[in-house]
C-alpha cells in the first residue's frame, strides 16, 4: 500500500479510479478484502463497475459469498447488461454449494434478456489460425485439423 500511496505524495502522479481498480483487484487476490473494501471507501470517486468487478472476483477466490452478492448487487446497478458478472456471482454460489442460488441468477439472466457470448478457441495450423466456437459442429473440420496435425 506504502508505494500505491507514494505515487502521488513522492511522485506527483495523479492516481485515477484505474489506479484504485488494480489495488483493489491486487489485495483482493491476496485475501486482504478487509483492505480492499477501505480501499474502496477511500476513493475519490464513486466506484465503477470494474472495481466492484475486481472486489467480486476477490470474492469468488475467497468464498467470500456475502462480499460477492454486495458487489454483484452494484455491479447489477450500474451495468445491468454485463452477463461476465451474472456467471461470476453464479460461479461463487456454486462453489458454495447454494445450487438454488445458481439457478435464480440463470434464470434473471434469462428473464432480463442478458446473454453471455460464446466462447472461441483458436489453433495456428502450417501458419494459419483456425477458430472454433463453442456450440457449433465441426466434426468434418476438426478430423481435418487432426489428420494434418499429424502429418
Amino acid at each position: 500500500m506504502e508505494h500505491f500511496y507514494s505515487m502521488a505524495r513522492d511522485y506527483g502522479i495523479v492516481t485515477n479510479p484505474r489506479h484504485y481498480t488494480c489495488m483493489i483487484d491486487l489485495l483482493g487476490r491476496a485475501g486482504r478484502l478487509d483492505d480492499a473494501q477501505n480501499l474502496m471507501k477511500d476513493m475519490p470517486c464513486e466506484p465503477d463497475a470494474a472495481t466492484w468487478g475486481a472486489l467480486l472476483g476477490a470474492s469468488r477466490i475467497h468464498g467470500n459469498t456475502e462480499l460477492g452478492e454486495k458487489a454483484a448487487e452494484m455491479i447489477f446497478r450500474l451495468e445491468p447488461w454485463n452477463a461476465g458478472m451474472y456467471v461470476l456471482l453464479s460461479n461463487l454460489y456454486a462453489a458454495s454449494g447454494r445450487w438454488r442460488d445458481v439457478s435464480k441468477m440463470r434464470l434473471k439472466m434469462r428473464d432480463t434478456g442478458v446473454r453471455k457470448m460464446p466462447g472461441y478457441s483458436w489453433v495456428e495450423v502450417q501458419n494459419q489460425i483456425h477458430l472454433f466456437q463453442l456450440g457449433i459442429p465441426c466434426i468434418q473440420t476438426a478430423r481435418e485439423y487432426m489428420l494434418s496435425w499429424k502429418s
